[in-house]
């Protein structure tokens, strides 16, 4: 089963509210390791919760918020299946300490397993993007990206990346039932990985902190945000880019700019992304939406302030967005107005 992300479908009108200003470039210094800094400077450390809060049988109407992760950073739906990457209690980008782990919550917002995957002698370091194909969830975790059955949760599948220097893995989408397309934050690329013969072939660099990724599908096209030159210690922000699947050459979006990290491509062929916004404090991100051409359509009304909104999540049959939201250490979903 291919996994939605890149295939979102909206045949809606937005709810807009006005577009808040980006922050100055001084808010955007931070030390090596994605918004490490950030979590020391508001003194938030994530603690995960072992019992889930009690949750009505019934499905709870959107918008509702499911708590008691551990620096949530991207979910992923199959079916009725729903899974969340937790970075892990301790917020070490870099570290291999094996406090990372997968979640899988219900359509109504219950936690059923809050450390799903690994199991026995697996190991998660620190587990960012998630996607799902078939049985198989693969998530990156630093330099590798790692297969977990979704049944029986055994691990199935690891690929190390190589290379000098360090990788930072960090969003996947399903190009093929064979391909993966990978970004990689720290050395600002975009990779295929081949399945069968788990080998990455580089389709794309120079994309400053390439984080989150999404497919048209139609188009042949990747669309990739990214967080900037945060992770050297710059202060430029990030932007979005067009990385054609053919080997075409590879396109900046002119008129976005953020500290992005998730995006998806609706039906109509607009993308939305998420937003930081800031970092020397808690501040709420957000959630837009722009044209191809990068004009900006709106931003999509959230119900609470989104402190670290990550890899977000369109559920196409839901028409609803599975947000989380790293500094809250919760997942908040809404629904996307018709």
């Amino acid at each position: 089963m291919f996994s939605q992300k890149g295939l979102p479908a909206l045949e809606a009108k937005f709810q807009w509210r006005n577009f808040s200003t980006l922050p100055g470039c001084a808010m955007l210094a931070i030390s090596a390791g994605i918004f490490l800094s950030v979590l020391g400077a508001i003194g938030a450390t994530a603690q995960a919760a072992e019992k889930p809060a009690a949750v009505s049988s019934e499905t709870p109407a959107a918008p509702f918020a499911i708590n008691g992760f551990a620096s949530p950073e991207s979910v992923a739906i199959a079916g009725s299946r729903r899974f969340v990457s937790n970075i892990g209690a301790k917020f070490e980008p870099f570290a291999k300490d094996g406090d990372g782990f997968i979640s899988e919550v219900d359509d109504h917002g219950r936690v059923i397993e809050l450390k799903a995957m690994p199991k026995g002698d697996a190991r998660l370091n620190s587990p960012k993007g998630i996607i799902v194909v078939g049985s198989t969830l693969y998530v990156a975790d630093i330099d590798r990206i790692v297969g977990f059955n979704v049944d029986n949760r055994a691990q199935v599948f690891e690929a190390f990346i190589g290379g000098e220097g360090k990788a930072l893995l960090n969003d996947i989408d399903v190009e093929t039932d064979q391909a993966l397309i990978v970004t990689d934050t720290a050395r600002n690329s975009v990779y295929r990985l081949q399945l069968s013969d788990r080998k990455f072939a580089t389709i794309a660099h120079d994309i400053p902190g390439a984080n989150g990724v999404s497919i048209d599908h139609e188009k042949r096209v990747a669309y990739v945000v990214g967080l900037g030159d945060a992770l050297a210690g710059g202060k430029s922000l990030g932007g979005l880019f067009a990385v054609p699947l053919d080997g075409a050459p590879v396109k900046k979006i002119n008129g976005v700019a953020g500290l992005l990290d998730g995006v998806a491509v609706l039906s109509n062929g607009d993308v939305v992304v998420s937003d930081w916004v800031g970092l020397d404090k808690p501040t709420a991100g957000t959630l837009t939406v722009y044209d191809p051409s990068g004009m900006r359509r709106g931003q999509l009304h959230l119900p609470a302030d989104a402190h670290g909104p990550a890899d977000f999540y369109y559920h196409r049959e839901r028409n609803q967005i599975w947000l989380p939201q790293m500094l809250d250490h919760n997942v908040t979903v809404v629904d996307v107005p018709r």
